[in-house]
């Protein structure tokens, strides 16, 4: 066991990544020397710090227009796994192409902030529903 060790988070902090991306790298053991302790959590050898490489010096194919068009449109997480990248990927490409992330204030769902149909709207399609099928019922 080595004498230095840190935790992902500190670890992350020194190589200027995410602790989620430590992580990773720990468990696809491209972290020369990093082990689990007896409760399971990860440690890092401080000799192998420089062995993490911040996301956006990976290797990425190129992105697409429409990847591009992508970002900003909901947060880094959905967007990325929607075109199959991370979101530590798509939040530098967003920073490098200068787009505002997506809102998302007072820890309100996003899903909460889509406005949702009136009443009165969802009458008027109910009507318009019952019609069609009275229609189809009548011929």
């Amino acid at each position: 066991m080595p004498d230095v060790t840190f935790s992902p988070r500190a670890a992350a902090t020194q190589a200027g990544t995410t602790a989620m991306r430590v992580r990773r790298l720990c468990e696809t053991g491209k972290i020369p020397g990093a082990f689990k302790d007896v409760r399971g959590h990860w440690c890092v050898p401080a000799a192998s710090i420089g062995h993490i490489t911040p996301a956006e010096r990976e290797a990425y194919s190129e992105w697409t227009q429409h990847e591009i068009a992508l970002l900003g449109t909901d947060t880094d997480a959905r967007v990325g796994r929607q075109i199959g990248r991370s979101s530590e990927a798509v939040r530098d490409m967003r920073n490098r192409n200068s787009v505002e992330p997506f809102p998302v204030g007072n820890g309100v769902v996003i899903e909460q902030q889509i406005p949702r149909m009136t009443s009165e709207r969802l009458r008027e399609l109910q009507k318009l529903i019952n019609e069609t099928l009275q229609a189809r019922a009548g011929k």
